[in-house]
């Protein structure tokens, strides 16, 4: 499946999330229908979610470091 390949090259969540959506709107310009909400590609969209994380965790500033503004 394209969302699987996409995530196994390195593709984020948000990024694929980007990818999906470009492709249902060139559907619906072409008039050829494409549900991006089919309960198969949500719960492969989930899992890839849970195994990826949707974000990546921040380090913590570094000790004595405060912000300056």
């Amino acid at each position: 499946m394209y969302a699987v390949r996409c995530t196994d090259r390195g593709l984020t969540v948000a990024s694929l999330r980007v990818h999906l959506a470009a492709i249902g709107a060139a559907h619906r310009l072409a008039g050829v229908a494409l549900d991006l909400r089919h309960p198969c590609l949500v719960m492969v969209l989930e899992g890839i979610a849970r195994d990826k994380g949707a974000r990546a965790a921040r380090p913590p500033p570094p000790p004595g470091w405060t912000p300056s503004g």
